[in-house]
């Protein structure tokens, strides 16, 4: 028994080619900008500490500052919720460059699917 071939791609919607271009562009450009910054933590022992005993952490923070916090934490292994939206396609895909992971929802899309995909990755 022979399985079925693998059907092609869907082709991409315009909105899709738009945001591919945007990061092809724009990524680098922002690789640059955020590589200049210089960043003061404050009281970040006790996450730290959370973390290293292997409690789960859950971050909560304003939309405004996804992208110093994504950029932050790039290495640290974690996950962030973003939404289905355009917007969140391209948000998503310039941290997933940046080692994070994606869970993708929002209160108006997906939102069940996002949040028990936050339910286990925190069991984990």
């Amino acid at each position: 028994m022979t399985a079925a071939p693998t059907p092609p791609p869907a082709p991409l919607t315009e909105k899709q080619k738009k945001a591919r271009r945007m990061l092809w562009v724009g990524l680098p450009v922002l690789n640059l900008l955020v590589s200049t910054w210089r960043v003061r933590v404050v009281n970040d022992a006790p996450w730290r500490r959370i973390r290293a005993e292997g409690k789960p952490v859950i971050f909560c923070f304003w939309h405004g500052e996804l992208l110093a916090f994504s950029w932050c934490l790039r290495a640290a292994g974690v996950s962030v919720m973003v939404s289905e939206h355009g917007d969140g396609e391209i948000i998503a895909r310039v941290i997933e460059s940046w080692g994070w992971n994606t869970v993708r929802g929002s209160t108006s899309r997906g939102a069940g699917r996002a949040l028990l995909q936050s339910v286990r990755i925190v069991e984990r």
